[in-house]
Formats: C-alpha cells, sequence, structure tokens
C-alpha cells in the first residue's frame, strides 16, 4: 500500500493573478484614445492637437489603476502606484522647474530652475532715453529700396533689386555681426546706414538703433514696461516704422510713440489703453504703424470712432478715426484696388476698406477671429486689381474675396472661395503671378491664389517666417535656421540651409540691399547674401 505524503494548505502560497474578464475597460480606453486622435484630426490645428493628446493621454495614465483592479488581482498598492509616482515626480519637477516658453504649436522648448537666473533680456544691460544725434543732419530714406517698414516698401514681404547665388556650399552668407539683444518679436526696419528694432531690457521696453554695419547700439527710448508670457513670449511684438525723420513704434502695451530718428528725441506719445479705452489684445499689440503723407496710422482698438486713428505726424494731433472694434494683430497696409488708393486694416472679426486720407469707408468683409482664441495675423495680400486674399491659422485657412464698385460708386466684397489649404498661423503669405506660397500650420506650400487649388506641401519648418527675394524664397525657421527655396509652382526645391539664430524665432526678416538682418528673443545677426 503506497501512502501519498501529506500536504499542509497552510504553507500554500498564490501570486496575483489576471481574471478572466472581458477587457471591456481597455476597450473603453482605447475607445477614449481613438476619440482623441480623431479630434484632433478634425481640428487640423497642430496646437490643439497636441493639447487634446495631451489631455487624452493623462486621462489614461489615470485610468490605468482602474484599469489594473479589474484586470488582475494585484495589491491595491501596486495598482496605485503609477498614480503616486507621477503625482510625486509632477510636485518635483513643477517646484524645482518652470516652463519659461512654448513653441507655435504649444509644445514647452524652454525651462529654467524655478530659483534661477533671471530671463535673459534682465541680464544685458538696461538702456535709458540715451540720445546721440546720428552723423548726418538730414535722415535719407529711398522708399523704392529701403526695408523701411514692416515686411519691407510694400509690406508684402517681397523684395527683387537683387538675384541671389544659391550656391550657399561654395558662397555661404557672410556673418558680418552677431550679438545678444533684449526680448521680443520686433523685426528690424534699416536705411541710411542705421537699423531700429523694438526690445526689452529687464522692466523696459525700448525702441533701439543700432549702427547697421556693426550692431553698435546709438540711442534707445525706453518706456517702463514689461509684457510676460509663456505662451506668447516676452517684450515688444510690433515692428517700428521708419517714416521721414521718424520712427514710430507701438509697445506691447498699446503705447504708440514719436521719436525723432536721428536722436531718439521723444516728439509725441499715445497711450491707447488710457486714452481710448481699448482692450489690451491677449498677445499683446502688435500692429506696426503706418506713415501716410503727414499723418501716422495706428490700430488703436477703441471704442466709438476709435479703432483706427491718424495722427499728425508733427504734433500727435488726432487728424481721424473710426470703427469701434478691437484691434487684431494684422498691420494696416496700403494697396490699389479698381485704381483706387485703399487702407486696408484686418481689426479683430472684419477687413475694412478705408480712404486713408480721411477714414471714410469703402468697404468691408467679415473675417471672424478672437485675439484670444483664432487670432488675425497675416497680412491681407492684394494680388491683383480687384481680388484680395486673407489667411490665418487656427484650423480656419485662406479666403479670396473680389472687390468691386458698381455705377453708383458703392463698393462691395464678396467670397470667391474659402478653403483650409494655407493655414498661416503666425505668418504671411508672399506672390509670384498665378501662385502664393507661405508656411501652413508650419510645413511649406504653394496655392494657385485663382481657385485655392493646392500645388505642393513639403517642408517643416515650423512657425517662422518669409521673404521672397527675386525667384527665391528666404525662410527662417521657428529654430532659427536660414533655408533657401525656388519659387517653382510645380515641386518644392530646397537648395541650401545656413545656421543663422538659435532658439526660438518669430520674428521677420529684413532686407536692406544684400545686407538680411534677422533677431529672436535673445540674439540678433546680420548676414551678407551672396548675389550673382
Amino acid at each position: 500500500m503506497t501512502t501519498e505524503p501529506a500536504t499542509n494548505p497552510t504553507k500554500q502560497t498564490s501570486m496575483p493573478s489576471l481574471k478572466r474578464r472581458p477587457p471591456y475597460f481597455l476597450l473603453a480606453v482605447l475607445l477614449l484614445t481613438s476619440g482623441g486622435w480623431l479630434a484632433a484630426f478634425l481640428f487640423d490645428f497642430p496646437a490643439i492637437e497636441n493639447v487634446a493628446i495631451a489631455i487624452f493621454v493623462g486621462l489614461n495614465f489615470v485610468c490605468l489603476p482602474f484599469w489594473l483592479d479589474r484586470l488582475t488581482n494585484w495589491p491595491a498598492l501596486v495598482r496605485w502606484s503609477p498614480i503616486f509616482v507621477a503625482i510625486l515626480a509632477g510636485i518635483a519637477f513643477f517646484a524645482l522647474i518652470e516652463i519659461r516658453g512654448v513653441d507655435g504649436n504649444l509644445v514647452p522648448t524652454e525651462f529654467g530652475w524655478r530659483f534661477g537666473a533671471p530671463d535673459a533680456d534682465y541680464q544685458l544691460a538696461s538702456v535709458e532715453n540715451e540720445q546721440l544725434a546720428l552723423s548726418s543732419e538730414e535722415f535719407t530714406i529711398n522708399p523704392e529700396e529701403d526695408f523701411y517698414q514692416f515686411l519691407g516698401p510694400n509690406r508684402r514681404g517681397e523684395m527683387d533689386a537683387i538675384s541671389l547665388d544659391p550656391n550657399w556650399e561654395e558662397t555661404p552668407p557672410k556673418p558680418i555681426w552677431k550679438q545678444p539683444i533684449g526680448a521680443g518679436w520686433s523685426a528690424f526696419v534699416i536705411a541710411d546706414g542705421y537699423a531700429f528694432t523694438q526690445e526689452q531690457r529687464g522692466e523696459k521696453e525700448a525702441v533701439t538703433c543700432y549702427k547697421a554695419d556693426t550692431g553698435e547700439l546709438v540711442w534707445s527710448h525706453a518706456e517702463e514696461i514689461r509684457y510676460d508670457s509663456v505662451v506668447a513670449g516676452d517684450g515688444p511684438r510690433a515692428t517700428p516704422t521708419l517714416y521721414q525723420d521718424h520712427i514710430l513704434a507701438i509697445g506691447s502695451t498699446g503705447v504708440f510713440v514719436c521719436l525723432d530718428a536721428k536722436s531718439g528725441e521723444l516728439q509725441w506719445k499715445h497711450d491707447f489703453t488710457e486714452e481710448y479705452g481699448a482692450e489690451n489684445p491677449q498677445w499683446g499689440y502688435s500692429a506696426s504703424p503706418l506713415g501716410y503723407k503727414n499723418t501716422a496710422i495706428a490700430v488703436a482698438g477703441g471704442d466709438d470712432g476709435k479703432s483706427i486713428i491718424a495722427y499728425d505726424l508733427e504734433s500727435g494731433e488726432e487728424v481721424w478715426g473710426t470703427g469701434g472694434e478691437s484691434a487684431s494683430y494684422s498691420s494696416p497696409t496700403l494697396v490699389n484696388l479698381l485704381d483706387t488708393e485703399q487702407l486696408i486694416v484686418l481689426t479683430e472679426s472684419h477687413c475694412y476698406s478705408l480712404n486713408p486720407e480721411d477714414g471714410s469707408h469703402y468697404w468691408d468683409f467679415d473675417w471672424k477671429g478672437s485675439n484670444a482664441g483664432s487670432c488675425t495675423v497675416s497680412q491681407p495680400v492684394a494680388v491683383d486689381h480687384e481680388h484680395v486674399l486673407l489667411s490665418k491659422g487656427y484650423g480656419i485657412g485662406a479666403e479670396l474675396i473680389k472687390i468691386s464698385q458698381d455705377e453708383e460708386g458703392d463698393w462691395s466684397a464678396e467670397s470667391v472661395w474659402k478653403n483650409r489649404n494655407l493655414k498661416t498661423k503666425f505668418t504671411n503669405v508672399v506672390q509670384q503671378g498665378d501662385y502664393v506660397y507661405g508656411l501652413d500650420e508650419g510645413i511649406f506650400s504653394c496655392v494657385e491664389w485663382k481657385t485655392g487649388r493646392k500645388m505642393w506641401k513639403k517642408g517643416r519648418f515650423g512657425h517662422g517666417q518669409i521673404l521672397r527675394v527675386g525667384d527665391w524664397i528666404l525662410i527662417l525657421s521657428e529654430q532659427g535656421e536660414l533655408v533657401l527655396v525656388s519659387v517653382n509652382p510645380d515641386k518644392f526645391e530646397q537648395v541650401a540651409t545656413f545656421p543663422a539664430l538659435e532658439g526660438k524665432t518669430w520674428n521677420n526678416l529684413a532686407l536692406e540691399g544684400v545686407m538680411l538682418y534677422v533677431r529672436n528673443f535673445q540674439e540678433a545677426a546680420c548676414y551678407e547674401l551672396p548675389t550673382k
């Protein structure tokens, strides 16, 4: 007779195991994730896509313990440990480190110790109202060639005076100077050997004048203003305008100054928020002023006829005012439509055409937007004598409108087409013939403006800026790389690249002759471009 060995039940141990249950919770998680990706795709807006993805990834992580509870017999401590670890790691991270900036798609790109050194503009020498007369008694501006205002002579980002040499391997852009600069998204304007811009220096917002060939600071005018934003960046964002012998500049909070271009001496000043009750745009005043005959035109954004205002250039007194809508981030521009000179202004949610002489109304067109949401940033472009192309990002795209005038002299604007083939968030389009080129949410694209048909879309450059120079387009990427692309509606053709700047770059380019002036929130540089 065989006796089987006795067993002691108390000695047996069991390991946690998976429960045999239908994976309903796992299915719910998969559906939740798929829904997040689908929502992001439908928005067609990378910034919202990134936010949606982050939210759904976070929700899935939070749901992890519940999923483990449904599918396993693991101890509660094991199931909930991922959440505890994540919470502790998050507390430690944000206690020591702060996010100081994001890119154009809301991805954090700039970090710093919470109790570490301040922003770089605090470390630059503070500027005061330093006045020093320039060497020439008269300031000379060539309105056909000088880059004296935002986007150049015609505010179109197009220069045809030189022919670039695309062989940058043998003859790359030549560095002339490179140096630190205060924070801000202003660009340079240049004339008569001097370069002007706006920048943040500590608690002061400054208009600065540099020697164009050396980068040496000549004079500065400072106001006690500081604009801070993790999302939008710090400092002024509008570009100054060099008009006659004046510098016209609008700060981030709506302080409009007129300075003597030779010395930086203050001629007159207005404060849009204090004088007109204007609401400061969410991301700061960005519209550059416009010089017209003996007036300086600005988008103040006030109520009751104080939205768009023309000031006497010498005295600063109001000449005319019109409208009652908040300012957008786009700058006023002069165009010629149907043999009539017109002032085109994009406000928060409309496109207005005015007579620049007296502010009287020609026509308007609904261009819906919000200064905190679907912002209007890009410039309107008169693509021929009767059509204007509007574009923006935020999932909206572009729209072509046709301008007409009847026998009684009444003006009207009607839509020709509207689609999402060109979503120019921070940037503008440039034109050559029947085609326009621009960054479609960071990807370079070509569109036939008459039909809205997309010709091609290729090349990821982030939310940078562009400038057409003859048959070439200069792209200054969001990462500070300078890229040369041919103007070709048949295909995307990148021929050369050059490391121009370091760090996030949202500022526009400026070209004076063969000298290219670029900057971002921390450094500025001048390069001599090779030509044929």
